[in-house]
């Protein structure tokens, strides 16, 4: 079982580790639902032989700023026992989508790389980012957090936050449900032109905290695009069967996803125990994002003009608009290439913009934020109760992540393992998306899935194991599906300063707690210590609908800032 934070990974493999894809990135799996091990073969590679399968399947994770979609081909490689996997280019040849949607005045909405252009010129009328508050209500924390970043104005309508965009006086209202959908079938329609005919079936992913109404909004959005949703799957579990991580050929393993994207750092450890993925813990901070990094160019570039040219563009709002746009290039290209090119036309008064950046000047600049980078991840591990060496490999996700001094940073925490980035970290989720799209089709796993989606209710009991107080029943076998429990726990001893939970599982006929099965441990740290029972402490256990998923929370009364989640990721067997 596992859940919100993951919808589990119905079927994967393991395959060669570590192998390069600069062309193609082709993942590969059996029909098992967790992962281990890793693959991606090249474009050179000769084609093995191969299975045909009711396929193609398709991946498609939308995140902050960019959107990927990934396909199968009709077989499985019977040498690998999984499916080859392309990512798909536009017809532009970008294999990366933006994820903007521009809403011009007297005309139909633009989706794509030309409505990241238009948010130059037009900042109030392009949207990017919906997905993250589809469904939410305005006070939600994630809606104040892109309300912040957004150049569109944000209203509250039936409920929900809506983008309210003024046309030339003519005021509309969009709900993020249904720009997202705009996302989705721009995305489908590249599909189609690889496909040559309209994409049915697709895996889409979101963002590990998203819980069962959110992962049922932004499917309900990819619905409305005309995909059928076979699944919806966290990004860090994507990432994991993407390399082909497969509790079944390998011995348990403990992962670590590091996913630095365009608005945030997440790290997620996983733990592929007993056919079961779990999230051992998830941290996320909007300090450390792509947008920071930027931020850093922008502001060499703005000294370096005011050196030449004697004046501050800091002043104007304008010009570091369009600086801001200029960077963002730059800082990819220094990934693959030593020197950088920066040129804006009239950045200033008509003055233009002329320069260029090293690697290693643009290491040195931004070395602060990448330290910070590793030091977050170091801290997951230890929220985690594990060190560097209790983890069998890093994956890199999230194009960020591709900054050559961040990967030697990561490398020499890890005493010189290398995090794998043979498949394009900003390409990783959707390819673990189209891999477990292409096995969902193969007739054992249509079984598999069919088995494991029809139970509608909990075949075992669900309770804790505390130190001391035995175990206590929250959920009943048999309890019809969905269904959340939540309870407010107080400290036990004088000063305690965290708070241990053992998940466990009791089959419905057990007599005692030799059945009992240990689903995974969740704790709290930096507990405020003081008398016993002043403190209090939330308790929330979910299991979903879907796969009968679990997800476990501990979070702290006075500062709901202060939380830890576990979730157990029910894999097909």
């Amino acid at each position: 079982m596992a859940r919100s934070n993951n919808a589990s990974a119905s079927s994967s493999a393991s395959a060669t580790p570590r192998s390069t894809s600069p062309t193609r990135a082709s993942a590969a799996g059996t029909a098992a639902a967790a992962a281990a091990g890793s693959s991606a073969t090249t474009a050179a590679t000769s084609p093995a032989p191969s299975a045909v399968i009711a396929g193609p399947g398709f991946g498609i994770a939308v995140g902050s700023s960019n959107a990927c979609v990934a396909a199968s081909r009709n077989e499985i490689n019977t040498t690998t026992g999984r499916p080859n996997v392309d990512v798909i280019a536009s017809d532009a040849g970008d294999r990366t989508t933006p994820a903007f949607v521009h809403f011009p005045i007297g005309q139909d909405p633009v989706v794509g790389s030309s409505a990241k252009a238009a948010a130059l010129r037009f900042p109030a009328h392009v949207v990017t980012g919906p997905k993250h508050i589809a469904g939410l209500p305005v006070e939600h924390e994630s809606v104040k957090k892109h309300s912040s970043r957004s150049n569109v104005k944000i209203v509250e309508r039936d409920g929900e936050a809506y983008y309210e965009i003024d046309l030339d006086g003519k005021i509309e209202h969009h709900s993020p449900r249904d720009v997202s959908t705009r996302v989705y079938r721009k995305m489908r329609e590249i599909a189609d032109a690889f496909l040559g005919n309209q994409v049915q079936h697709a895996v889409i992913t979101v963002p590990i905290e998203f819980d069962e109404a959110r992962r049922a909004t932004v499917k309900d959005a990819a619905t409305k695009a005309g995909i059928t949703v076979q699944r919806v799957i966290s990004e860090p579990v994507a990432a994991a069967i993407a390399y082909g991580f497969d509790v079944e050929r390998t011995a348990n393993k403990t992962l670590a996803v590091f996913d630095f994207g365009a608005h945030s750092l997440d790290i997620t450890v996983l733990k592929v125990v007993g056919g079961l993925f779990q999230v051992a813990h998830h941290t996320r901070t909007d300090a450390i994002s792509g947008a920071a990094l930027d931020e850093v160019l922008v502001k060499h570039f703005a000294a370096e003009f005011a050196k030449k040219n004697k004046v501050d563009i800091t002043e104007s709002r304008k010009s570091v608009a369009k600086l801001r746009a200029a960077v963002e290039p730059v800082k990819h290209t220094l990934s693959s290439s030593s020197t950088a090119i920066c040129s804006v036309e009239s950045l200033y008064e008509g003055m233009d913009l002329n320069g260029n950046v090293n690697r290693g000047r643009f290491e040195i600049i931004s070395g602060p934020l990448l330290k910070q980078a590793v030091e977050t991840l170091q801290n997951a591990l230890t929220a985690a109760g594990l060190e560097p060496k209790d983890v069998d490999e890093v994956i890199l996700a999230g194009g960020c992540s591709r900054i050559p001094k961040l990967q030697r940073l990561i490398a020499e925490l890890f005493e010189g393992k290398e995090p794998l980035s043979s498949i394009l970290p900003e390409e990783v989720f959707a390819v673990g998306a189209a891999v477990q799209s292409a096995l969902l089709f193969h007739p054992e796993e249509a079984a598999e899935n069919e088995k494991q989606t029809s139970a509608k209710a909990t075949t075992s009991a669900i309770g804790v194991a505390t130190p001391g107080a035995g175990y206590f029943q929250l959920i009943a076998a048999g309890t019809p599906l969905p269904v959340r429990f939540t309870t407010v726990l107080s400290t036990s001893d004088d000063n305690q300063t965290s708070v241990s939970l053992k998940l466990v599982e009791r089959p419905a006929k057990a007599e005692n707690a030799d059945q009992d099965r240990q689903l995974a441990s969740v704790v709290l740290r930096d507990v405020p210590a003081g008398p016993k029972g002043q403190a209090r402490i939330e308790l929330t256990v979910d299991v979903d609908a879907a796969q009968g998923d679990v997800r476990a929370s501990l979070t702290l009364v006075s500062d709901r800032s202060k939380t830890s989640t576990v979730s157990v990721l029910q894999s097909a067997k």
